[in-house]
């Protein structure tokens, strides 16, 4: 579940006090959808009410940041068309100088009688902290719960009504808060009937606008102008409007009616757009299996790949939240064989990304984001969620390898925060405290608490570089002085030659773990090779189902041993060591563990991470009929050889 913060772009400021608080307090990150931060909002390109519908799939938990600016905005009211909210889980909270008595707050969508809070309410701050942590991890260390409230409370406290608009609007007037009677107007005129040569999606936003500000009467002459531009003949489309209106009255109104959008299925029997409809409305009422005969309907008669394949991972989803494996992996399967170029790929790599039961493994989420951005290198929110990801997992080079490939001028806050850290993790202080800085310029925090350390560590170059400039000009300084500053020259080169040192091997890494992402998806390979050959033996191969097993065994001379009272060498016998990889396939890749252990060591010995000194994760990719195939064990890149035992 997601947590979507409704607001004005005025509040800015407000929405982004909430989302420090979240974080702290243990809600991650990815959890959150912010648009007024690019971390957590919208990515380059996307369309805001198309990616809004995307991100509300899995229905989130919405605060609903309530101000005058909010229900003056028709960007807001358009935000709230475009996330489907009817039934979601809710809360309201209200900026500081919100009139409760303001009518369109009073007659809006929101029910009046649902209790809200104020943003500076200390004690309904606690309890919505307390609320979250039935659908959010949230940290039972009450000291950290106290503290991050009060920097919550403090930081609202600082903000005024100048402060909290930002700096972009998302395309609304901006409407001064002192102006109320210019905000009314505003909204009035947010609904309008569209002209009869709109397209069918402004006709489709009037209609929810309307609802959503329940008006039916603006949404009936929306429709009726709509149907008024069809031809008598052009039944499809008059079905796919009828279908339309009625899962929208479902959701937003008492009055829709789910036997006659059901009966609509019957009436038009091969119509996708209209059983899609039906399907989403039997999926409103959590009605799963009639949802999914409908969802089957759709896919029939529907001619459009990228339809079907989305289709598809709604049932995928529901088949998932029925716990029916079996069946995910027939849909998948379906999936996999409409796959004909890189944007069909694309698309089956985003939907399994919400299985996400069936990809538990943080590898396996890493190689489908890589192969999402091979196909897209562009798309700098997927890159983040994946440099964020490999932070979060140990892999600190790779972390760093894709926030520097983030455009400069695409770098939010905390953007350039979390590349400080992965600079200060390999000791590169002076390009960690210039990303800390470019964040503290985005007004970071987190990234000025991070800055103050650094300079508490004494790593802070340009200050240093100033203080000794300025004791230069001092017509007598001390030696050590001039030898500061040509140390102060050498640190450049080092951190560059450290840089350097660090990247080894991760563009390799990188193109290997795309290499996994493509054949995820792929059926999985008929593999006819009885051997795998490893950098220590050869190992006999055996698989059953989908779980694979290869084991085989070598020796190794042992070291001499010497007897000090004698002065001989006693010369051991060779020491005999076992290898076993054992793992599943997932499409055509090959991940679990491969375990090296000395005969006769007894038990083997775990470290403090509780993780066998001879047991590391391995993965493997299996394309059919390769005799050389490429993997990765440990963090170490390796090349396995297949073959054939002679008859």
């Amino acid at each position: 579940m997601k947590i979507f913060i409704s607001h004005s772009s005025n509040d800015a400021a407000y929405g982004r006090a909430l989302v420090n608080l979240l974080t702290g307090v243990g809600v991650d990150h990815e959890s959150i959808v912010f648009t007024s931060d690019a971390a957590y909002g919208i990515p380059v390109g996307k369309n805001i009410f198309d990616w809004l519908k995307e991100q509300i799939a899995d229905r989130p938990f919405v605060i609903f940041l309530l101000s005058s600016d909010y229900y003056s905005s028709i960007a807001c009211l358009n935000e709230m068309g475009a996330a489907w909210i009817v039934e979601n889980q809710h809360t309201a909270i209200f900026t500081p100088i919100f009139q409760l008595d303001d009518a369109r707050f009073r007659n809006g969508a929101l029910d009046p009688r649902e209790i809200g809070f104020y943003i500076n309410d200390e004690d309904r701050v606690t309890e919505f902290i307390d609320s979250l942590r039935s659908n959010f991890t949230i940290t039972d260390k009450q000291a950290v719960i106290s503290r991050k409230r009060r920097e919550f409370l403090d930081s609202i406290g600082s903000i005024s009504p100048k402060d909290s608009v930002a700096g972009e609007a998302r395309g609304a007037e901006v409407v001064s808060p002192h102006k109320q009677e210019q905000s009314g107007k505003a909204a009035l005129e947010g609904l309008q009937v569209p002209d009869p040569s709109s397209s069918v999606s402004e006709f489709e936003h009037q209609f929810i606008f309307g609802l959503l500000c329940r008006d039916e009467e603006h949404s009936t002459k929306v429709s009726e102008t709509y149907l008024a531009t069809l031809a008598p003949e052009d039944l499809d489309a008059i079905g796919e409007w009828d279908s339309f209106c009625e899962l929208n009255k479902l959701k937003w109104t008492e009055h829709g009616d789910l036997s006659r959008l059901s009966t609509l299925g019957d009436e038009y029997g091969e119509n996708s757009s209209v059983h899609e409809h039906v399907a989403r409305g039997y999926l409103h009422f959590d009605d799963f299996e009639k949802a999914k005969s409908h969802f089957r309907i759709a896919i029939k008669y529907t001619e459009d790949r990228s339809k079907k394949l989305g289709l598809l991972g709604d049932l995928a989803e529901i088949s998932q939240e029925l716990v029916s494996t079996e069946e995910v992996s027939e849909i998948l399967q379906e999936m996999r064989d409409l796959v004909k170029g890189p944007e069909d790929e694309e698309l089956l790599l985003a939907k399994l990304t919400n299985l996400s039961d069936w990809y538990k493994d943080d590898v396996l989420k890493a190689a489908m984001l890589e192969r999402e951005l091979a196909i897209d290198p562009t798309d700098t929110s997927k890159r983040f969620d994946l440099a964020y990801l490999y932070s979060q997992t140990g892999k600190e080079a790779l972390s760093m390898f894709h926030y520097e490939k983030i455009p400069a001028n695409q770098r939010n806050g905390m953007t350039w925060n979390n590349l400080g850290v992965a600079y200060r993790h390999f000791s590169i202080k002076g390009k960690s405290i210039n990303a800390f800085r470019k964040a503290e310029e985005k007004g970071e925090t987190l990234a000025m608490s991070n800055l103050a350390y650094e300079l508490m560590g004494s790593g802070f170059l340009p200050e240093a570089e100033e203080i000794l400039r300025k004791a230069q000009s001092n017509s007598i300084y001390h030696d050590n002085v001039a030898s500061a500053l040509v140390r102060l020259k050498e640190i450049p080169g080092k951190e560059r030659a450290a840089h350097e040192d660090k990247l080894k091997g991760v563009t390799s890494k990188s193109q290997f773990l795309s290499h996994v992402g493509e054949h995820l998806w792929l059926q999985a390979p008929n593999i006819t090779s009885d051997t795998m050959s490893d950098s220590d033996c050869e190992l006999i191969i055996r698989i059953e189902g989908d779980l694979f097993f290869a084991s085989g065994s070598f020796q190794r001379k042992a070291p001499p041993l010497g007897n000090s009272l004698s002065g001989t060498i006693i010369r051991e016998k060779d020491e005999t060591y076992t290898v076993e990889y054992r793992g599943r396939f997932i499409g055509k890749v090959v991940i679990g563990e491969r375990t090296k252990k000395k005969e006769g060591s007894g038990p083997t010995v775990s470290t403090l991470l509780g993780i066998s000194e001879t047991t590391q994760k391995f993965i493997i990719v299996m394309p059919e009929g390769d005799k050389e195939v490429r993997g990765m064990v440990g963090n170490d890149l390796s090349v396995f050889s297949l073959a054939s035992k002679e008859i």
